[in-house]
């Protein structure tokens, strides 16, 4: 489900942020969790991330196949993390 959350453009899974993404005055960012960023890591090694966030410029964005996994990743994530509950 597509929202704003936080004042940026978020997709929403079960009523729960997913993932987000925002174009700020230096970079843009994707913030998808810290599990897919950690997982993740080699393949987002050319981009300055944080916990669950990845920063890039306009010009050297991610590419749509690394976005389909880092969301797969979230899902997986959660649902495991539910599974647990």
């Amino acid at each position: 489900e597509e929202c704003i959350a936080y004042e940026i453009p978020t997709f929403r899974l079960g009523g729960r942020v997913l993932v987000s993404f925002a174009a700020w005055a230096n970079h843009c960012a994707f913030y998808a969790g810290s599990s897919p960023v950690e997982l993740h890591k080699d393949e987002l090694k050319a981009y300055d991330t944080r916990k669950g966030t990845i920063r890039f410029q306009p010009d050297s964005p991610l590419s749509t196949t690394l976005v389909r996994k880092l969301v797969k990743t979230q899902i997986a994530a959660r649902a495991a993390a539910d599974a647990e509950r």
